[in-house]
């Protein structure tokens, strides 16, 4: 905005016509009428102070906005210069100007902003104790404000505006003072509020990977880097993972500090000035809590709440994988089992669901207990668990099976002095007798077990038996009775 106020006094200094001259002022008022609020939103902003709300930003620069066009119509108005006459008689160029009925107001309000952001930023310096800073800003302001009072009585120094140069010399003086004065102190400050302040630990290595600086978190990880001097190798840093270093990016690795495992991750970044590597800043961020929280999110995901079991999509997942391997060893056998919890709705139905709950937490221990550690289990759903076991006969799984009705079977539940207890039917199918298709079918051929032993009565285990199989195996019989060649069947 000074800018366009200095370039259109050139421009009015240099006309030989009124035209020229005008010229001059119309591009002068571009920007003069703005000076006031940006150098007050300057001032909020370098005094790290809130902002009007965006509408009475608005409505200010709207406000200057038709101080400039009462400008740039005229003569078409005389809102804001009731006349202009042109003189050039120092040699200067120059209008001879008579306010009109703007011109006060946005001389006022001009002023007014100016004035306010002085204030914030005088009350700025003094909370910091910079009273260097007070005397530039102090001068940059006062300046070029006298100049327009002495410009409004007609002063001039041989028909020579000083206003515009006034405007120049001040922002000069805030340059200098924002690039000299403050540039070590934001240097500082930056370091300060940056780097020592930061949560994650900050170090830098020069070329040959050697200390330069590092803050305090990073020295509560590794308490050596408080004694040692700069410059020393970071290979001397003990307990500092430098194998990290040969390659850029991440690394995570543990870190034993104050009798505490932290899980953390390093990013390592090299430093350039231009097309020279000049150093490597590290940065070392703690993922214990965040790590444990995506361990615990995961565990939720594949468990079951309630039973602490697998949930259905884990239960099929990871059993799934087992029966590929499995069966890609010749000979190699596995059983699946699917449990359902009898009259299970006549539970919730007397004592309530809380204690249907306990029922089926009860079920969940029990089978978790009891099965080895290569098996999978899991809540197939409602009052229904699954099993898979790998490398297992239909023998053991059958005795397995019963093992876990009979517990079921004699443990009792005390409900305000209700004593109950409930039973379980068990359905079995297994790989060498089943000749599953996949997975899914062996655990629906152990459905089809199970509905078995809930229709001969509960409270009982069940085997799945392929009818092809047993028909081969029943003609087989009758053939060694009658002393027939036995055919192969086809179908097998």
């Amino acid at each position: 905005m000074i800018t366009f106020y200095a370039v259109g006094y050139i421009l009015e200094m240099n006309a030989t016509t009124f035209e020229g001259a005008l010229y001059g002022c119309k591009i002068i008022y571009c920007g003069s009428p703005f000076v006031g609020v940006f150098f007050y939103l300057f001032a909020l902003d370098f005094a790290n102070r809130p902002r009007p709300k965006r509408w009475i930003i608005v409505c200010l620069l709207i406000i200057q906005g038709i101080f400039t066009f009462a400008v740039l119509s005229y003569p078409l108005t005389n809102l804001y210069y009731a006349d202009l006459q042109f003189t050039n008689e120092t040699g200067i160029g120059s209008l001879v100007k008579e306010p009109g009925l703007f011109y006060y107001p946005n001389f006022i309000l001009v002023f007014i902003f100016t004035i306010i952001a002085s204030v914030i930023l005088v009350r700025s310096f003094i909370s910091e104790r910079r009273y260097d800073g007070i005397v530039i800003f102090a001068t940059a302001v006062i300046t070029p404000i006298v100049m327009q009072v002495l410009a409004m009585f007609s002063f001039s120094l041989l028909g020579w505006n000083p206003v515009p140069m006034s405007l120049v010399l001040s922002i000069g003086l805030l340059t200098i003072y924002l690039v000299r004065y403050r540039k070590r102190e934001w240097q500082t400050m930056g370091r300060d509020l940056v780097v020592q302040n930061m949560q994650d630990a900050f170090i830098l290595l020069d070329t040959k990977n050697r200390l330069i600086d590092h803050n305090l978190a990073a020295e509560q990880l590794y308490p050596t880097l408080a004694t040692v001097k700069k410059a020393t190798a970071v290979s001397e840093i003990k307990d500092f993972p430098a194998e990290a270093l040969v390659t850029q990016g991440y690394y995570s690795y543990e870190h034993v500090t104050q009798n505490r495992t932290l899980q953390l991750r390093m990013a390592s970044t090299t430093v350039f000035s231009g097309d020279i590597k000049v150093g490597t800043s590290i940065v070392i961020s703690d993922e214990t809590e965040s790590q444990r929280l995506m361990q615990e999110l995961t565990r939720l995901a594949r468990r079951d709440d309630l039973t602490g079991l697998n949930n259905r999509v884990t239960f099929f997942s990871d059993a799934q994988v087992s029966f590929d391997i499995s069966q890609r060893q010749k000979g190699a056998s596995g059983c699946a089992l699917m449990l359902d919890i009898d009259f299970f709705k006549a539970v919730n139905d007397t004592y309530g669901h809380a204690v249907g709950d306990e029922v089926l937490r009860y079920i969940g221990s029990v089978i978790a207990n009891r099965f080895r550690a290569t098996d999978i289990s899991g809540r197939y759903g409602g009052e229904e668990f699954c099993v898979w076991m790998p490398v297992t006969d239909m023998l053991g799984a059958k005795r397995v099976a019963e093992e876990i009705r009979t517990t079921v079977e004699s443990h009792s539940f005390n409900i305000d002095d209700n004593i109950f207890s409930v039973t379980v039917s068990i359905g079995i199918a297994c790989s060498e007798e089943a000749d599953p298709d996949n997975f899914d079918d062996l655990m629906n051929k152990a459905d089809v077990a199970l509905y078995e032993a809930k229709n001969t009565g509960r409270n009982r285990v069940a085997v799945y038996h392929n009818p092809l199989k047993s028909s081969a195996q029943q003609n087989a019989k009758n053939s060694q009775r009658l002393d027939i060649p036995q055919r192969r069947s086809t179908d097998n």
